[in-house]
C-alpha cells in the first residue's frame, strides 16, 4: 500500500487483519477507502465494515454504512437483514418492520419473513398484528407443494410459529420478554428460500 495506496485488494486484505489486531478504526478506514475506490463492491465488504462500525461507533453509523451499500448495489436481502437486526438492537421496531416489509414484498417465499415479522411484533406487544403475521406465515407454508411443506426446515418453522401463536394467545396483553430474533431467518434458510 505504500507503493500503491489505491490497491483495493490490498485495502480489503489489510482491513480484517487490522480488525483482528484490535484497530477497528483503521480497519473501517481501509474498508471505506476500498469501497470508495472499487467499481464493483461486494455485499460482504459492506457487512464486515458495518460490524466494525457497530462495535466502534454504534448502530447508527453501521446502518448508514449498510444503507450506502443498498444505494450502491441495489436492493440486497443480506444487507437489509443486517440493517433490520441493527434496528432491533437500537429498539427501532418501526424501522425494522419497514425494512422487513421490503423483503416480504420482493420475496417469492414469504413464510420465513412473515414469521420473523410476527416475532418482532410479538416482542413489541403488538399481539393482534403478530397473530395476523404468524397466521399468514402458516398459510404460506400450507400453500407450498407437499414435498416442500413437509421438509425438515418447514416442519421446524411451523413448530416455531405454533409456539409463538400459543404464547401470543396465552399472554394477550402481557409484554413479551423474548428477543425479537430467535435465530431465523438464518443464512442457511435465506439461501434455501431465495432459490
Amino acid at each position: 500500500l505504500s507503493r500503491d495506496p489505491t490497491n483495493v485488494a490490498a485495502l480489503f486484505g489489510r482491513a480484517p487483519v487490522l480488525a483482528r489486531l484490535g484497530d477497528r478504526k483503521a480497519a473501517i478506514a481501509d474498508y471505506s477507502r476500498g469501497l470508495a475506490l472499487t467499481a464493483f463492491p461486494q455485499p460482504g465488504e459492506f457487512l464486515q465494515r458495518a460490524s466494525l462500525q457497530a462495535a466502534e461507533f454504534g448502530t447508527d453509523e453501521a446502518i448508514k454504512g449498510l444503507d450506502e451499500g443498498l444505494a450502491r448495489l441495489g436492493w440486497m436481502v443480506t444487507l437489509q437483514k443486517a440493517a433490520i437486526e441493527l434496528e432491533l438492537k437500537r429498539q427501532q421496531t418501526g424501522e425494522a418492520l419497514a425494512r422487513l416489509e421490503t423483503i416480504i414484498a420482493r420475496s417469492n417465499r414469504k413464510e420465513t419473513w412473515l414469521a420473523w415479522k410476527g416475532e418482532i411484533l410479538l416482542a413489541a406487544s403488538r399481539t393482534t398484528e403478530a397473530q395476523e403475521a404468524l397466521s399468514a406465515a402458516i398459510k404460506a407454508i400450507d400453500s407450498l407443494p407437499p414435498r416442500m411443506r413437509t421438509s425438515p426446515g418447514m416442519t421446524e418453522l411451523r413448530a416455531k410459529i405454533g409456539g409463538l401463536l400459543e404464547s401470543s394467545t396465552a399472554a394477550s396483553g402481557v409484554k413479551q420478554e423474548s428477543s425479537p430474533n430467535m435465530g431465523w431467518p438464518t443464512a442457511k434458510s435465506i439461501d434455501y428460500f431465495m432459490k
